[in-house]
């Protein structure tokens, strides 16, 4: 759990640099496909037992996805309506100066 956030994390800690001989860097050694392959299916692998350990579904990531969408859709036709709203003051308004 990441306290600061306030939300759960996945974290694996790989070996020390020196343990991936031929590597001088992490940033050499992130651009190995084989590593990075490695790297994903271990992350995938950890993320797919936690979910499994903690009841979550996909449809429930579906559902939660989706709540999220329309949050944003309402938020976006909120802000939609209030600028709206907004040009129809600023023309009166402008109308009025003249």
């Amino acid at each position: 759990m990441d306290l600061f956030k306030g939300r759960k994390e996945i974290r694996i800690y790989y070996k020390k640099l020196e343990d991936f001989p031929g590597f001088d860097t992490i940033d050499k050694l992130k651009e190995d496909i084989n590593f990075k392959t490695t790297a994903i299916e271990t992350v995938r692998v950890e993320m797919e037992n936690w979910m499994d350990k903690e009841g979550i579904t996909i449809d429930y990531i579906k559902d939660e996805l989706n709540k999220i969408n329309q949050i944003r859709e309402n938020h976006k036709s909120k802000k939609i309506v209030e600028l709206t709203l907004l040009v129809s003051e600023l023309r009166k308004e402008i109308k009025s100066l003249k």
